[in-house]
């Protein structure tokens, strides 16, 4: 045990710096969550060793030292990440889920992202710049890849997701999750660009972000990431500028306000040049809604907002379903319930209810607090925040507890300041 210990921690006493062990275990973890074809295709119980053993090495290195080093919001914010894990399991256990146990186990992965980050606040910094360029050219060779995969195999990025697209499961491309992975290292890498004093990491960035657009705008692009992605990089510009020069970050603000006035002639020019016919129907559904046409539910943006809503009377529908929920049914057709892929925060409020919520909200506040809390004191503090609030709006548009989401937000996304160097 003492031998462990010590592998685990690197000594039996507070120091600073993680183990190579606990470094290994980190990079083998994020390079397993933002790979598709590895998180599909690897030992189930390779994963669950790896889980495990983050688990056992964050337990020596970080909850033992919580009382020494007076972090109770720290701790208090895994506790609640731990009850909720284990408060989803035990609906399983009663029969209040359907969810495979597989399902689970990429909830558990998405949640350890959680913890590694914690983790990673006690390596020295020269670790955390190594981990961060690590795991910066580890996503970037994935999106490399999948830009290559989308070329060779138009829409399979789209077919992956669907039982149709079984052949592809085999292979890296990456779902839909995998465009808000681009999205976030995008938007992280912007952030690098502006704000690195070293030219090398500079110009990586800039390689990166060419790649991260290519690959949002055209290879089966979505409208969730592509729009979230310009707004993102948009708002983090004009903050950067401001800063910089503020008459001219004030004369874009005033000017932004004009945009809602040219919004439809421009979707409209988008949807008349846009080729992917995903897109443009993404942007038409919007134009549609802001001139308050009713299209029958025929697209994609009005069946979410339809769902959404057929969610919230689910969860309204009697005492019971307020309090508990509707459980985490996948058996049971989203047509009936609404409860499907559309959202994670919605489908989370039906899904367990009032008592869900208890824990929900304080782990979406609590992630917000300990995510910025990495970027305090920095000159890019209020655009990093830009990108730790578009997490919370992304999670209104879709499913966002996944690995590869987790990993990019809450391991690479902290270890920016290590890599900018200020």
């Amino acid at each position: 045990m003492l031998e462990i210990q010590v592998a685990l921690t690197g000594s039996l006493t507070e120091r600073r710096g993680l183990s190579e062990l606990q470094v290994f275990l980190v990079v083998t973890f994020f390079t397993l969550c933002v790979t598709p074809y590895l998180l599909r295709n690897a030992s189930r119980v390779l994963m669950l060793l790896l889980l495990f053993s983050l688990i056992a090495s964050f337990v020596f290195t970080v909850s033992l030292s919580w009382k020494r080093v007076n972090r109770h919001q720290e701790a208090q914010f895994v506790l609640l990440v731990v009850l909720w894990a284990a408060y989803e399991f035990l609906l399983r256990l009663v029969g209040y889920s359907s969810a495979e146990l597989g399902n689970y186990l990429m909830l558990w992965l998405y949640y350890c992202c959680i913890l590694v980050m914690v983790m990673l606040d006690r390596a020295t910094d020269r670790q955390k710049s190594q981990i961060g360029i690590i795991c910066f050219f580890v996503i970037l060779i994935n999106i490399v890849d999948n830009l290559y995969l989308g070329i060779m195999y138009p829409g399979a990025q789209t077919l992956v997701n669907l039982s149709w697209g079984e052949q592809f499961l085999t292979t890296n491309v990456g779902g839909t999750s995998f465009y808000a992975t681009a999205m976030f290292y995008c938007a992280s890498c912007f952030l690098i660009l502006l704000n690195s004093k070293r030219t090398l990491f500079r110009i990586l960035a800039s390689v990166a972000i060419i790649i991260s657009i290519c690959f949002l705008l055209f290879i089966s692009p979505r409208a969730t990431a592509v729009i979230l992605s310009v707004v993102m990089i948009f708002l983090i510009l004009v903050l950067w500028i401001s800063k910089h020069s503020p008459v001219i970050g004030f004369i874009i603000i005033l000017g932004s306000f004009l945009i809602p006035f040219f919004l439809i002639p421009i979707l409209e020019f988008l949807v008349a040049h846009i080729i992917d016919p995903r897109l443009s129907e993404r942007f038409a559904s919007i134009v549609g809604l802001l001139r308050g046409q009713d299209n029958g539910g025929n697209d994609s943006l009005t069946t979410r907002l339809m769902y959404s809503l057929l969610s919230l009377k689910s969860w309204t529908a009697d005492f019971w379903s307020f309090v508990v929920g509707v459980g985490n049914k996948m058996d049971v057709n989203v047509e009936t319930t609404g409860i499907g892929q559309h959202s994670q925060i919605i489908d989370s409020i039906a899904k367990y209810g009032i008592i869900g919520q208890l824990f929900m909200v304080p782990m979406y506040w609590k992630t917000f607090l300990i995510v910025k809390g990495h970027f305090y004191n920095r000159s890019y503090y209020y655009e990093a925040i830009i990108i730790v609030l578009m997490f919370f709006l992304y999670s209104l548009m879709n499913n966002s507890f996944k690995p590869e989401i987790g990993a990019v937000l809450f391991i690479f996304f902290p270890l920016i300041p290590s890599l900018v160097g200020c």
